[in-house]
């Protein structure tokens, strides 16, 4: 597949969150963009246009006027753009991730991160700021408004920053409870930032894991309560199960898992939303929002 570099206005909606007919007043009326037309007369817009619209964007939230914005030179835009610093201070890091994707610029990103470092503590900037990129990266793949690459790059990058905040856990960890947690993700799955996260969490709440990764079948989990019996498992569910109902797979988690003894697994990600506790054993947990999990944490450690 060829490495997307022009953009619908369509794509332009979906990355900016300006509609499609708004931007089309701004192209005509205050001549903020020049797209091209395709041989069939669509708008075609480059990478230069789709980054000026980010900054345009990020200005016109900061209330000022497109009038005003429309009669700055690409240069100013950029310096008052890195001049803002109000309340959507978040949305303009994000905007600069997304840039540093589309150009897979490296350089970019570093910048940018050690940015998002000086605002707050790791935890907040991720669930804060990492969290809701990767959520609007998600949709924009979904979308077909980014390609895999563009999808590939940014989150690589993203787990190489996480590995390095979980190995600062692991050295300055602190043991409080003897539950051992097992996270894993489901076979077929690959999207592992959040299970890293989540092992983050949990190694700072102080307990010992077994992290097994992406991609692994139920049955390989049984090989892991044959080492260690006081296990708490622990999965994030992004796109799978996709060829069974999540009632299924959780079912067929506890046949295949919970034989002898029962083991609670804890259900994290944006398919624990489709999760209906009364349609599932006691041992299965649901958790939806961040916040929920470092209570359930707190709460589990001091059990």
């Amino acid at each position: 597949m060829a490495i997307k570099t022009v953009f619908s206005i369509k794509d332009l909606e979906n990355l900016s969150g300006v509609k499609a007919h708004t931007i089309r007043i701004w192209e005509k009326r205050y001549e903020l963009f020049s797209p091209e037309r395709s041989e069939t007369n669509i708008r075609i817009y480059n990478l230069d246009g789709l980054k000026k619209l980010l900054n345009v964007t990020h200005l016109y939230n900061e209330g000022h006027k497109i009038s005003k914005i429309a009669t700055l030179g690409q240069d100013e835009i950029i310096t008052l753009t890195k001049e803002s610093s109000t309340s959507s201070q978040n949305a303009y890091i994000i905007n600069k991730f997304k840039t540093a994707m589309f150009s897979f610029d490296f350089d970019l990103f570093h910048n940018t991160y050690k940015e998002m470092e000086k605002q707050s503590n790791f935890n907040h900037s991720f669930e804060n700021l990492i969290i809701p990129l990767l959520a609007e990266i998600g949709m924009l793949w979904l979308a077909g408004t980014i390609d895999p690459s563009h999808e590939r790059f940014i989150s690589e990058l993203i787990r190489q920053k996480l590995t390095i905040e979980t190995d600062k856990a692991q050295q300055q960890f602190v043991l409080k409870s003897d539950k051992i947690v097992a996270l894993y993700l489901p076979f077929n799955e690959i999207h592992e930032i959040g299970l890293i996260y989540a092992q983050y969490l949990v190694i700072q709440a102080g307990f010992k894991t077994v992290y097994l990764g992406s991609n692994i079948p139920l049955e390989s989990l049984t090989h892991v309560k044959k080492h260690h019996e006081n296990l708490l498992y622990m999965t994030y569910l992004t796109t799978e199960p996709s060829t069974i109902s999540i009632h299924k797979y959780l079912k067929d988690f506890n046949d295949l898992v919970c034989t002898d003894t029962i083991y609670d697994l804890w259900c994290l990600g944006s398919k624990a939303n489709d999760i209906d506790q009364k349609r599932v054993n006691g041992n299965i947990k649901a958790i939806t929002q961040i916040q929920d999990f470092n209570k359930q944490l707190k709460r589990l450690a001091n059990a």
